[in-house]
């Protein structure tokens, strides 16, 4: 026994390689629960350890109430089967199909929508066929009614806006103007790049996303530096979006959020790792909102040298300190904004910049609402040259918007928010097969109608002679002869035109009238810190407490209704 080398190294000692690997394991499984929300906290949400995901309403009910309701299963169970004995022992307990964290509402199939359009079509005509019943129905007064739940023309059977390709706007100003391009020579210094932060953080590819929260700040920070460096600019600015509960684009985000069961996650610290669905991450407003928040305490963390950074989260802005960690960073009042909009916020920002002394001031947007909004800033803020840069790949382009609005000139740079709202933007439905070529077309022949474009926000209500001229263009757009969209929706019925062929009557179109002005009186006043006029009684009204499209102010007609009764009447 005295012979046996009890402390032989290979059973007590672990080599260093073996030593490596216990570490890792255990960092691995330290890093894991340090990255899990505390359990033992106080928060008035319903969140997933693991994954942050928020439950909603529903999920949250039926996993609060899901030991009751099974206890109440249990028990009916045993009395109808074991004491009662009304039903066999066999019988199973109905499944109660609790949603939980995974569960996910489904989306309405294009076969669905389809069989909704055709309803409503059947709808229009059975109205029309049982008016025609009546003796003498005069078809013109029964074509002014809306005979359709909503308005066909500007939008879905669904009741959701109608949508056009935006982008056909900016080719077409390009294609007007010669496609003006700002080349390295009309670059003056100093330049100031004012970035569109969404356009930014979408434009990481899902291959190229780092592992944890912490990484994919430093990455986004490096992307605004790279593009500050590749414009040689001496000043960036970091622009953000707000979303509020109570907003215009409510609908739409609501819509993405409820058909496509996107998932509330909260962000608690750096070392987090990012969802695997980024892309569905970030269309949840609610993440976007803590994410940008996230980022913008990071930013506020980075040291810089000579480049001025200026950020924005919420209403705030603020500039960074340069040589140190910007904890000491700066607000500046100038720019604090209410723009619920990045569109928007970016000019105010442009706008500051060349104030401030930039001589060349360059929008980083995919977005042609920037576009079509910095026409007029540009032709107003001269001799400072503004640069749209917009397009990914071999289709990024950098736009001398100076020159193409010099190009234009000044009725039609300050008649084009109008006109591009009017037919169709984020917020605003556009026409039914109406795209923004014909648009553009029919308005630069008209010297009149882009006076009366350019001004139409100036003054609400907006006043007959111009709802007048707005009627006319619609008629024309539809290339119709009638001066009035109740007269052109006659003629063109006639001609075998569909429901969602005609134009809206009178009655959707000055409710869409008054969205596009509302709309256009934000993208115009760019300069203004705060925008805060309510859009309720502007096309949009309450409902549930949310904002909702008003398409109507007038139900849909039933024969009663119509002035038909009257003709029957006076032929009795």
């Amino acid at each position: 026994m005295a012979s046996i080398d009890v402390h032989r190294s290979s059973d007590i000692e672990i080599s260093a390689t073996g030593s490596q690997s216990h570490e890792d394991r255990v960092t691995a499984v330290t890093n894991t629960i340090a990255s899990m929300r505390d359990p033992f906290g106080d928060y008035e949400e319903l969140i997933s350890i693991s994954s942050r995901v928020v439950a909603d309403g529903a999920v949250r009910s039926d996993l609060e109430t899901a030991f009751e309701r099974g206890s109440a299963q249990y028990q009916a169970y045993v009395k109808d089967c074991l004491i009662s004995k009304e039903k066999e022992v066999f019988d199973t307990i109905p499944l109660l199909k609790l949603k939980d964290f995974g569960s996910a509402p489904k989306q309405a199939t294009k076969t669905q929508t389809e069989k909704v359009s055709a309803a409503e079509e059947r709808t229009l005509f059975t109205r029309i066929l049982l008016v025609s019943q009546a003796r003498n129905p005069n078809l013109r007064d029964v074509l002014s009614y809306n005979l359709t739940t909503y308005p066909l023309s500007i939008a879905t059977a669904q009741g959701d806006m109608r949508k056009t390709s935006k982008s056909v706007m900016a080719k077409e100003l390009e294609k007007m103007t010669g496609h003006p391009l700002l080349d390295s020579v009309e670059v003056v210094s100093p330049v100031a790049v004012v970035l569109d932060a969404m356009a930014i953080i979408k434009s990481l590819q899902t291959a190229d996303l780092p592992e944890t929260f912490g990484e994919y700040a430093d990455v986004i920070f490096q992307k605004v530096l790279s593009t500050a460096n590749y414009h040689n600019a001496s000043r960036v600015d970091w622009v953000v979006d707000q979303y509020r509960e109570l907003s215009i684009k409510y609908a739409e985000r609501e819509k993405r959020v409820s058909t496509t069961g996107l998932q509330r996650v909260l962000i608690t610290n750096a070392d987090q790792k990012l969802p695997r669905q980024f892309t569905k991450f970030l269309a949840h407003p609610d993440n976007k909102t803590d994410l940008l928040q996230f980022l913008y305490t990071s930013m506020r963390q980075k040291e810089l040298e000579s480049l001025q950074v200026y950020v924005t989260n919420a209403t705030r802005c603020s500039v960074l300190a340069r040589r140190q960690p910007s904890e000491a960073s700066a607000e500046i009042p100038a720019l604090n904004s209410g723009h619920e909009e990045a569109d928007t916020r970016l000019l105010l920002h442009g706008i500051h910049a060349a104030e401030q002394g930039s001589q060349t001031v360059i929008i980083c947007s995919p977005d042609t609402d920037v576009l079509v909004i910095t026409l007029p800033i540009a032709i107003a803020h001269q001799p400072a040259v503004f640069g749209f840069d917009t397009g990914t790949g071999n289709y990024r382009r950098l736009v001398n918007v100076t020159n193409m609005a010099k190009s234009l000139g000044a009725p039609i740079c300050q008649a084009m928010p109008f006109l591009h709202a009017f037919t169709g933007c984020d917020t605003i439905s556009a026409f039914h097969n109406k795209g923004k070529k014909k648009a553009v077309d029919v308005l630069k022949k008209d010297a009149e109608l882009q006076d009366v474009f350019g001004s139409i926000h100036l003054t609400l209500p907006v006043p007959s002679e111009a709802q007048q001229k707005v009627e006319n263009f619609v008629c024309r757009l539809y290339s119709a002869k009638a001066n009035t969209v109740n007269g052109a929706r006659y003629e063109l019925y006639k001609n075998g035109r569909t429901s969602s062929a005609l134009p809206p009557n009178d009655d959707a179109l000055n409710l869409h009238l008054k969205r596009s002005v509302y709309q256009t009186r934000i993208w115009r006043d760019v300069s203004q810190q705060l925008t805060e006029v309510s859009p309720v009684g502007s096309g949009w009204c309450l409902s549930d407490g949310q904002l909702s499209l008003k398409w109507t102010e007038r139900p849909v007609a039933q024969a009663q209704d119509l002035k038909v009764r009257e003709s029957m009447q006076s032929t009795d």
